[in-house]
């Protein structure tokens, strides 16, 4: 029997949606279809859809064929004339059509402000099958279109609208900002009447807020997107380090004892569906049900949704390489139903099966509910499917071939013990089961929460709770057989711990309980009914909790709402809307060394940020001096500010960083000397000297104005990432792709990539002391690859994150601005490849290489020098001359989104001759409602453009 391929079967699927999508008809306009032109876009409408003063917005082109074929980015605008646009789609096709073929395909999207129907297949992937960014107000969304996004979208970020901080946020990598601006944790759901295991928003959310319809909606249909599996990996990484799943003390079958035990106790075999009043017409959630972010998000999930949640728990405990590279661990079909299936020893040619639908865990041959499970002798075959993370389902075919299921004694692997758990009480418990001896080793780790009647929240779904008179209604668990078993049960009135079998009465507050621990034969008569073998033991442990008195105020879930993050930075998205720009912009160059006078010298009363005093609290190796008493500091310079004036005290400089001794600043030449970053408030241009002053263990540029030592580099962002070419030369083109946060330990991935991430020199190779047992074979295939004649000069690096130690490194190349840094760490065997950044990076990031490693092992700076820096005076802005034209049009918008959509292109830095420059980016900002360039900039010179507002003076356009 050969199972079915599930991949290959959606692939095939895949590829007639994008051939019947290829031949649909232009769209046309109905009769009460308008036409209207807003920039070099138009907008096919339909007024008074679906009331007086609104539209819908069916289509939207810049050609003869229809298609969208000249922007990377579709900015829909909130009104159309004199109608408030407030749905898009006509159910038929997408709204907007970008073809793989055109010369520009559509890559972001922003939905406006006033959005509250999409209507089905309006974003279909085979209409956008290069869409990646969408922003979107899902607090205003009322109805989302099944199949909104297909199935093979690329959706790859959403920046969600907040209400509060009147911005947008990315919501991939923060899951604060994703559970409080889409996420559905902190409301309440109902049984549904006729379905088992059926679960519908309930009435007292939906008459509060419509919306929450269109989001739980919108979720369901980006729920087969990189978006959404990214959302999954962030909720696995945030169980395994809550529950200690990743302690790399715990072998591979404990930690997936652990991610079994967890998913028992928090997730419930169950679909979502969104409020309707007619409970038969009510929508199932089937995207969402079958996706890692729901079951382990939202405790809600089905049996694909329970295998990707598996893999993406064992990914962050174990790496990804444990799914992506050596495919221990697999997402496997079987007819009708999804599982997982491991190998615990790499060598192995067979796995285990493991259904955490069908609570099993790691097992052999046999049958399932609706599957059997085969071995190499009769044939019997698996193929296994990967939903990678990072890419779409098109993508995730790579570990298609036939799997051998093992044969193994008993049909389970040795090692682990079964606990057949019951809690009958009443009220929220804490659950713990452990290891007696570290109460840090918990193998059980779950909330027991009561349902409440007719609605509950989410975190109550899990079926925790058994009626005393139910008949196997327990939970199976799994745990180590070797070791000396404790249990702690807590709520807030108290907490009691006991270990070994038998009656265990305790008190929790004034509430009594039972806790019964027995170790029972399996096929024996017990009044929970006969357990059947879990593993390759003749008995298990038998655990059942009772509550002997009333409790009269037992402890309820209440909510999950996430509140607010109260004083953050709003920030501009890393990616919003572009279009290609067609209009020349000249660039504004600054180059000023004199010093105006000015009426603040050093460090006026002013709070600033201060450069502490430098001892030698690094780690960092300084270069040997020809001293045998002092050595020679390391320097990270400083760098100079442009600034606008305010009319306070701004600091001049970012500060710069010694190894040894102390930066100090001045104003000019005739300045004076003091460690605190020099401050300024009148409009001028001022230079900053700095210089290093020596102590008792290093020398100072104030002894010696010709000391050089080695320069150190410091930067926000780091990145995990792949490279081409792998080790470039100077003059090279590089590609960094295949971006991820950072690797920071063996195999270990960080949860964020911005830090004050620092690279400092150590030593040339051959003195070098230290680092893992990866770092000789990364110096030695970096020697070969740029033909060294040695590799004692190669020059090696400290990585740290805020001061703290990282990993080991070789840098291999700098950009010619120094605004990106490729290097290997010793973390992975063979080195894992980074790249540092002075700004956020999308998905890749290209730069010509200024410096290669033959520079890098040689070079020097001075420990003493000037920057400059400058304040200038706002009110000169051009408002709205982003292009620094002379001219104030479409293309200054569209300059913005470009800039903001693809900044290693467009941004500041730029590698396109038409990018943003400081004068633009002053001109550009003309909505001071957030401080920075936006999209709402964009919006308003938009509007002005058309006449809808008379200014772009902030100061007058309040």
């Amino acid at each position: 029997m050969r199972l079915i391929n599930k991949t290959a079967a959606v692939s095939v699927a895949a590829a007639l949606v994008v051939q019947y999508g290829s031949m649909l008809p232009l769209p046309t306009a109905t009769a009460a279809a308008a036409e209207k032109v807003v920039g070099d876009l138009t907008y096919l409408y339909v007024p008074d859809s679906p009331s007086k003063g609104e539209c819908t917005i069916q289509a939207i082109y810049d050609d003869a064929n229809k298609h969208i074929s000249k922007h990377d980015t579709v900015i829909i605008p909130d009104k159309i004339g004199n109608y408030t646009v407030t749905a898009i789609g006509d159910d038929k096709q997408g709204v907007i059509i970008s073809r793989k073929s055109d010369k520009v395909q559509v890559t972001t999207v922003k939905l406006p402000n006033t959005l509250k129907e999409i209507h089905k297949r309006a974003l279909v992937d085979c209409d956008l099958p290069c869409m990646t960014n969408l922003y979107v107000n899902i607090n205003n969304l009322e109805e989302v279109g099944a199949d909104t996004f297909g199935l093979y979208t690329r959706l790859t970020e959403v920046y969600a609208y907040d209400n509060i901080d009147k911005a947008y946020y990315a919501t991939s990598d923060d899951l604060s900002r994703f559970r409080e601006l889409v996420g559905i944790e902190g409301y309440k759901f109902t049984p549904m009447e006729d379905k088992l295991d059926c679960f519908m928003v309930s009435k007292e959310e939906y008459d509060k807020n419509k919306c929450v319809n269109g989001r739980i909606e919108f979720i369901n249909e980006a729920a087969c997107s990189p978006y959404t599996r990214k959302i999954g990996y962030l909720y696995a990484e945030e169980a395994v380090k809550k529950q200690g799943i990743n302690d790399t003390k715990l072998n591979r079958m404990q930690k997936m004892e652990k991610i079994v035990n967890f998913m028992r106790g928090n997730t419930r075999y169950c679909v979502l569906y969104p409020y309707n009043a007619d409970q038969s017409k009510c929508r199932e959630m089937m995207n969402l049900s079958g996706s890692a972010m729901s079951t382990i998000g939202f405790h809600a999930g089905v049996c694909g949704g329970m295998a990707h949640a598996f893999e993406d728990l064992c990914r962050a405990a174990m790496g990804h390489d444990i799914v992506d590279k050596d495919q221990d661990v697999l997402c496997v079909g079987v007819p009708g139903h999804a599982l997982n299936a491991v190998r615990l020893d790499h060598s192995s040619e067979t796995y285990y099966m493991i259904d955490n639908t069908n609570t099993s865990f790691l097992h052999g041959v046999g049958k399932s509910c609706v599957g059997e499970y085969g071995n190499k002798d009769s044939g019997l075959t698996y193929t296994g499917y990967i939903y990678g993370v990072f890419g779409s389902i098109a993508e995730s075919d790579a570990s298609n071939h036939d799997i051998y299921v093992t044969e193994g004694p008993g049909v389970f692997s040795d090692g682990f013990s079964y606990v057949y758990f019951r809690d009958e009480t009443k009220g929220a418990l804490h659950i713990e089961m452990g290891d007696k001896n570290d109460k840090n080793n918990n193998y059980i780790d779950f909330t027991s929460y009561p349902t409440t009647s007719p609605d509950l929240y989410l975190a109550q779904l899990p079926p925790t709770k058994c009626g005393s008179g139910e008949v196997g209604n327990g939970i199976n668990f799994y745990i180590e057989p070797n070791m000396y078993h404790g249990f702690r049960i807590s709520n807030s009135e108290g907490e009691a711990a006991f270990s070994g079998e038998g009656e265990h009465k305790f008190k929790l507050g004034d509430t009594e309980y039972l806790c019964t621990v027995y170790t029972k034969d399996y096929n024996t008569e017990t009044p929970y009914g006969r357990i059947q073998p879990h593993n390759n033991l003749t008995n298990y442990f038998e655990v059942v909790v009772k509550q002997l008195s009333d409790d009269p105020t037992p402890d309820m879930y209440t909510t999950t709402t996430t509140t607010h993050k109260a004083g953050t930075t709003v920030t501009v998205p890393t990616t919003t809307t572009t279009a290609k720009v067609t209009t020349t912009t000249t660039t504004k160059k600054v180059t000023t060394t004199t010093t105006k006078k000015v009426t603040t010298t050093t460090t006026p009363k002013h709070t600033t940020t201060t450069t502490k005093k430098v001892t030698t609290t690094t780690t960092t190796k300084p270069v040997t001096t020809t001293s045998a008493q002092k050595e020679t500091p390391n320097l990270i310079p400083p760098t100079g500010k442009e600034l606008e004036y305010n009319g306070t005290l701004q600091e001049l400089v970012n500060a710069g960083k010694a190894s040894g001794g102390t930066v100090q600043y001045k104003i000019g030449e005739n300045g004076t000397w003091s460690e605190k970053i020099p401050t300024a408030s009148e409009i001028g241009d001022y230079t900053v000297y700095y210089r290093i002053v020596g102590n008792e263990k290093y020398f100072g540029s104030d002894e010696n104005s010709d000391l050089k030592g080695r320069k150190n580099y410091a930067f926000p962002y780091c990145y995990d990432c792949q490279r081409r070419p792998a080790h470039p030369s100077k003059g090279d083109q590089v590609r960094a792709y295949d971006l991820r946060t950072p690797l920071v330990g063996d195999m270990i991935f960080d949860t964020k990539n911005k830090s004050n991430w620092t690279l400092e020199y150590v030593s040339p190779y051959k003195d070098f002391k230290g680092g893992t047992n990866y770092l000789p074979g990364l110096v030695k295939s970096t020697q070969e690859a740029h033909s060294l004649a040695t590799s004692d000069d190669i020059s090696i690096y400290e990585l740290k994150d805020n001061g703290k130690h990282i990993t080991y490194c070789v840098i291999i190349a700098v950009s010619t601005d120094e605004k990106a840094v490729l290097f290997f760490g010793d973390t992975i065997n063979g080195g894992g490849g980074y790249i540092l950044s002075a700004d956020e990076l999308g998905d890749e990031k290209y730069f010509t290489v200024d410096k290669d490693i033959k520079d890098i092992n040689v070079e020097t700076i001075a420990l003493s020098g000037s920057v400059n820096s400058k304040i200038f005076e706002g009110s000169a802005a051009q408002y709205g001359d982003t292009n620094c034209d002379g001219n104030v049009d479409l293309a200054d918008a569209i300059l913005i989104m470009q800039c903001l959509a693809n900044p290693n292109k467009y941004g500041l830095s730029g590698s396109d001759k038409k990018h943003l420059t400081e004068q633009g980016k002053i001109n550009g900002d003309v909505d001071w409602s957030v401080k920075g360039l936006t999209a709402n900039d964009a919006l308003l010179i938009q509007e002005y453009l058309l006449h809808k507002i008379t200014t772009l003076d902030p100061t007058k356009n309040k």
